[in-house]
């Protein structure tokens, strides 16, 4: 039996949907800015040579055989049928509950193709490619463990529906999140990990919708149960998250919008933990608002904002010309408020430790470390 050597990190059929008139996407490789954007045909696209193969493990073609009689075969039906539902909502008005109910049903599958996607076996990379193997398979086939995180988002996450005009890019994560407001960095998670509170999860349809589910104690920008059609700011700032979420490639429709994105990403590796006789991998960082960033830089780099100590209505000794209460009072706040999840006795601890402060409540899973076993 010959190898299939092109193998795919999100499959055509789904690209299709990212198309122009010609039949062409434009892609991208994020971290080098000085290779521009290049037409090519969904076949084409978001792939590399033997990224699941290996015959060590498995029967030659077992992996890319499994996923085509099943994923690939499933899942370019159910976003075809969601756009059909959505666009007669746009026509006929009402809510989206026909669109929720079909998302949901599929969100384990939705969130297999997270999983076998190009970033997250970039995360999952080690210098054994078996294992890197092993562990994208122990996720995807531990359906109690997907079918917990899809009820888990079904049942505790809003839901909506974002439009923009052929504007939206997809990156080679497939799934993206987002963390809404910034955590703390001593727990064996992501600011973005599904599951947690202030997170957002972005999957994509085509370049025109995306589905987005959200939890917040705080007003967001985005209506619940409606199609929020998004323009300007707002696109930038989602493809902004989306092309954070890539590790190697980023799909578009038109190449301005993959060329403006192309700039915002930052590369930022995956953090590994070690503590004794344990270590666990967390996700790359990405937050919804820029200054989150900042402020997570800040304290990740431990530069305590000592020197921020004003009253509200001064000016602020960051010479930025605003007064302190425009500037980096919300930063001393910030700064004071994450400290004081930070146990000095244990600084590497479980997530069950902050689960009043970051889950939840009566949420049955969250999304584990990368490299849970």
């Amino acid at each position: 039996m010959n190898v299939t050597k092109n193998q795919h990190y999100i499959q055509a059929r789904l690209l299709d949907q990212f198309t122009n008139e010609n039949g062409m996407i434009f892609e991208f490789l994020v971290d080098n800015v000085n290779k521009e954007p290049y037409p090519c045909r969904p076949d084409n696209a978001m792939s590399a040579s033997f990224i699941y193969e290996d015959t060590s493990i498995l029967k030659i073609n077992a992996i890319e055989n499994a996923f085509a009689d099943g994923i690939d075969a499933k899942l370019p039906k159910i976003v075809k049928d969601v756009i059909e539902q959505i666009k007669v909502v746009e026509k006929e008005g009402g809510e989206l509950s026909a669109v929720r109910n079909t998302i949901s049903q599929s969100l384990s599958l939705f969130l297999i193709g997270y999983y076998k996607s190009g970033a997250l076996l970039e995360e999952f990379s080690s210098d054994n490619d078996q294992e890197k193997i092993k562990l994208m398979l122990r996720k995807i086939l531990d359906i109690d463990y997907i079918n917990f995180l899809a009820n888990a988002i079904n049942s505790f996450y809003r839901f909506a529906v974002i439009r923009s005009d052929d504007d939206f890019l997809i990156s080679d994560q497939y799934v993206s999140t987002v963390a809404l407001k910034i955590k703390s960095n001593f727990v064996e998670m992501s600011n973005r990990n599904m599951g947690l509170k202030e997170t957002a999860i972005l999957i994509p349809l085509s370049s025109e919708y995306y589905v987005i589910y959200w939890h917040t104690d705080f007003n967001f920008i985005f209506q619940e149960q409606k199609i929020n059609i998004v323009r300007g700011k707002i696109i930038e700032n989602i493809n902004r998250v989306i092309v954070n979420n890539a590790y190697k490639k980023c799909v578009g429709k038109k190449i301005d919008a993959c060329k403006s994105m192309q700039k915002k990403y930052n590369y930022n590796s995956t953090s590994v933990i070690f503590a004794k006789d344990f270590y666990f991998i967390k996700k790359k960082e990405v937050f919804w608002n820029e200054q989150e960033m900042t402020f997570w830089k800040s304290f990740k780099n431990h530069e305590p904002p000592d020197k921020f100590i004003e009253k509200r209505n001064n000016p602020c000794s960051c010479r930025s010309g605003k007064k302190f209460k425009k500037c980096h009072y919300g930063y001393e706040h910030w700064w004071n408020c994450l400290v004081q999840t930070f146990d000095c006795k244990y600084p590497f601890i479980s997530i069950s430790k902050y689960i009043n402060d970051y889950c939840i409540k009566g949420i049955p899973i969250i999304e584990g470390p990368i490299d849970q076993r």
